[in-house]
């Protein structure tokens, strides 16, 4: 598995174990959604892939690949899964 996919994969997962934003404390909610982004955003950017928010927009490059999002840090990461997989010859 290339680098790029083996990057893909791990923030996919990391998306994926987000915790939902959901009721019936929908205000409790969202920050543990934030606090547990916030880890992973910390965590993600150790590595090759760079996550910088700029307020109106977020773009995530690494690995020869960028994606940008205007509604928030977790869609620009998805966009990036999807333009890694895209440039390595597997869409997701």
């Amino acid at each position: 598995m290339s680098e790029l996919l083996y990057h893909a994969d791990i923030v996919e997962r990391e998306l994926a174990a987000l915790p939902k934003i959901e009721g019936p404390d929908w205000q409790a909610s969202r920050e543990r959604y934030r606090d547990a982004l916030y880890v992973m955003l910390s965590m993600i950017s150790e590595g090759p892939i760079r996550v910088t928010d700029k307020g109106t927009h977020v773009r995530v490059s690494g690995l020869g690949v960028s994606a940008t999002s205007t509604c928030g840090a977790a869609v620009a990461l998805q966009n990036w899964v999807a333009a890694a997989r895209r440039k390595a010859g597997r869409v997701a």
